[in-house]
């Protein structure tokens, strides 16, 4: 793409093309251990697989807290995937609005645990910025959670998740590393190291399976899996992680393509995102060797900014996430009831009881 834009709309327009927007939100009931308290009421709850649970899941996780908007060494390199380096004159300017754009998410990584999520969706860069024409600065090991912007330190969250785990005897989570961005080898081998280190005999080999049984998880406390999506390189060719680090993928890694359905519906449009989790959650009833993650996402399109159906300046993507968690909450009331359904991600979850609605519906299943 060549974009010779070098005003700050210029910017919003390819930002709000580039990010994938979110879903829906939760209660602030005392949700932290939903899965021990469903198991006490139901002797059978243990018996079921992974992914034949309903598990609440938010989308770009980590994005309720950003750095000072005007640190140059913002935005993070998936704002720039997009953009022709001559515009970042305009970024300053235009990142009072991109917040309201990027951030997903009300509650950091630590409360969504407490409130009940157990699916997060992390994309990850290393602190990088623009150097000069197709140079940048790259602090490799210091990993950052990002959607446009810079969000929760990586460590942060394995640290938070560690300590819930600890505490919390029954509770599963899956983290989803779905992006990566400008990662160095470097950079993979601290993350591989820190994730193994942090949790240890807690990590689910991916030969579990996705429909391994809940009791056998609490039996041998293995309780955290750990999946890696796709790497995204402005200036190299990508990494093959999967070759790189075939070890670490038989071992404890599991293949995001090969283990997890997530289509993106990629519309903002209700009723189009309805068709689309529809006819996911009918691909699903078939399913028993992988996860299914719906998003209940809808997208801002460039389009839409040029004609002005979406005013950026006025509007937000946590009034775009209110449409489609009205979306999720009627499919799991009415056409989805009595579906077989698995994760559910979300954006701004704190807005709506749709947690609570998840975890009663897995209370009524037989």
């Amino acid at each position: 793409m060549k974009h010779k834009i070098i005003v700050p709309i210029g910017v919003l327009v390819l930002c709000v093309s580039m990010l994938f927007p979110s879903v829906v939100a939760a209660a602030d009931t005392d949700n932290q251990n939903w899965m021990e308290q469903v198991s006490g009421s139901d002797p059978n709850f243990g018996d079921r697989g992974l992914n034949q649970i309903i598990l609440p899941g938010t989308h770009d996780s980590g994005t309720a807290t950003f750095d000072d908007p005007n640190d140059p060494k913002d935005p993070g390199p998936d704002f720039w995937n997009l953009a022709n380096p001559l515009i970042s004159a305009s970024a300053q300017a235009a990142k009072g609005i991109t917040i309201k754009w990027s951030q997903t998410q009300q509650s950091a990584v630590k409360d969504q645990l407490h409130k009940g999520v157990r699916y997060f969706d992390l994309r990850v860069a290393p602190n990088v910025w623009n150097k000069g024409w197709n140079e940048v600065n790259v602090q490799e090991t210091n990993l950052r959670t990002l959607h446009g912007l810079y969000g929760e330190p990586v460590e942060n969250i394995l640290y938070d998740t560690k300590r819930f785990l600890d505490t919390h005897p029954k509770e599963v989570v899956i983290l989803d590393f779905q992006h990566f961005h400008e990662m160095t080898e470097n950079g993979y081998l601290h993350l591989n190291r820190r994730i193994q280190d942090i949790f240890g005999s807690m990590l689910i080999p991916p030969s579990y399976g996705a429909n391994v049984p809940l009791h056998r998880l609490w039996k041998e406390n293995k309780r955290v899996i750990v999946l890696y999506g796709t790497d995204n390189q402005r200036y190299k060719s990508p990494i093959d992680i999967r070759e790189r680090y075939a070890n670490d993928f038989q071992k404890w890694i599991w293949d995001r393509h090969a283990l997890l359905r997530s289509k993106w519906p990629n519309t903002m449009d209700t009723q189009v995102l309805k068709q689309v989790l529809d006819e996911e959650v009918r691909l699903n009833q078939t399913n028993d060797d992988h996860f299914c993650v719906l998003q209940g996402v809808l997208t801002p399109q460039t389009e839409s900014i040029i004609k002005g159906t979406i005013n950026i300046s006025e509007s937000s993507l946590r009034e775009v996430a209110g449409k489609a968690n009205r979306v999720v909450l009627n499919g799991l009331q009415n056409d989805w009831k009595n579906q077989k359904l698995n994760v559910i991600e979300v954006d701004f979850f704190d807005d709506t009881d749709l947690v609570d609605v998840m975890i009663q519906m897995n209370k009524n299943r037989p």
